[in-house]
């Protein structure tokens, strides 16, 4: 089995969506800065199924993933469309956010995220940047 060891040169830029306009601005300015790193970008949608099984029937579930998945495929066709030559990777998680943020990242990748989201993902110990709120 080949695996790929991440380095702090070769990590990719990370970003969360959730479907939100943010998000989606954060995705795009994500993709900006993978192109300046010269790195590829992974757009991850945590969707917490997993936290809440226990609450939410077997259809509910599969409701929210699909949810999640065409969030995760328009991001990328926005993404691809503004950034072309870029490579671009989408990640599913059945976690929450921070935790599907955190584990696509590793020690070394680079987190964007909206200010409301970097708020509560503080004690993440990945390299993070903030993407300020667009102007009203």
């Amino acid at each position: 089995m080949e695996r790929t060891i991440r380095t702090p040169e070769s990590s990719s830029v990370i970003v969360g969506v959730d479907g939100s306009a943010p998000a989606r601005g954060a995705a795009l300015w994500a993709a900006a800065e993978a192109v300046l790193r010269g790195r590829p970008l992974h757009i991850v949608h945590g969707a917490d199924t997993d936290g809440r099984a226990l609450y939410l029937s077997p259809l509910t579930i599969e409701n929210v993933c699909a949810a999640g998945r065409e969030v995760l495929d328009e991001t990328a066709k926005a993404v691809a469309a503004g950034y072309p030559g870029l490579v671009v990777t989408t990640e599913f998680s059945r976690t929450d956010a921070v935790t599907a943020l955190r584990h696509a990242a590793g020690p070394h990748g680079t987190i964007v995220a909206t200010a409301v989201a970097a708020a509560s993902a503080r004690s993440c110990s990945a390299p993070s940047v903030s993407v300020p709120p667009p102007p009203p």
